[in-house]
């Protein structure tokens, strides 16, 4: 998968179709919610935001495979607990759209320079660089097919 081409060309190609008033196929989010959401899982990762894992230790292996896989995330699938602990960001859709870009760069800038970066999410365990980046392509591609934009 390339990751810099999907975050920095299909990403922003696909946010110019979402309006705010795109209605979501499922679940309750707004375009506003679903957009600070995705910037709230992306500013988690660089962070380094202390986060429990959930998932029981012997199905982590598993819990990562099907990460690293080509299957999608389920509609309805919860977050983790830690995105509460970050403050939503105010603003007009096109200023949420900027700021989710602008976390998607910070996070590429930091795993250039930071190569072994790793940080805890709460499902699949401790990732690194190339596993957070399978998981945002997921998290993405996920709520772009919730509000149609794939």
């Amino acid at each position: 998968m390339p990751y810099e081409s999907y975050f920095m060309i299909d990403v922003p190609s696909m946010l110019k179709r979402l309006e705010s008033d795109t209605q979501p196929q499922w679940g309750s989010m707004t375009a506003y919610e679903m957009l600070d959401h995705l910037r709230k899982g992306v500013d988690i990762c660089v962070l380094q935001l202390p986060s429990e894992i959930i998932t029981p230790q012997e199905m982590l292996p598993k819990y990562k495979d099907f990460l690293m896989s080509d299957k999608p995330f389920r509609p309805g699938s919860a977050k983790p607990p830690v995105f509460d602990e970050v403050a939503a960001l105010e603003g007009d859709l096109e200023m949420l759209k900027v700021n989710l870009m602008k976390s998607l760069v910070n996070m590429m800038v930091h795993f250039e320079k930071y190569p072994d970066h790793r940080a805890v999410h709460a499902y699949f365990g401790e990732l690194n660089t190339q596993e957070w980046l399978q998981m945002h392509y997921k998290h993405i591609q996920h709520h772009f097919t919730q509000f149609g934009l794939t």
